[in-house]
């Protein structure tokens, strides 16, 4: 993991609290699916619920993998034979 910790840098704090505004009404009609990394955690970090119904009005996915943040590093066999299915 020394590869990685080489190739981490600061995040622009702004980025975290500008929301994000979807205007165009064609993004409703995208099919979209939650993916948890469940393990680790930080206490006092609670995710927000998914709501049961997305915009498009199809049933919500949500797809849980055993690590955490990182899990295209620590998880990336399942995380691609994830997308893959999901494809």
């Amino acid at each position: 993991m020394a590869w990685l910790r080489a190739m981490l840098s600061d995040q622009p704090a702004l980025c975290l609290r500008q929301p994000v505004r979807l205007d165009n009404p064609v993004v409703r009609t995208i099919a979209r699916t939650h993916i948890h990394c469940v393990a680790g955690v930080p206490e006092g970090i609670e995710r927000g619920p998914v709501p049961a119904m997305q915009p498009n009005g199809s049933p919500a996915q949500v797809w849980e993998l055993e690590t955490g943040h990182d899990c295209m590093i620590t998880m990336p066999a399942e995380l691609t034979e994830l997308l893959l299915k999901l494809g």
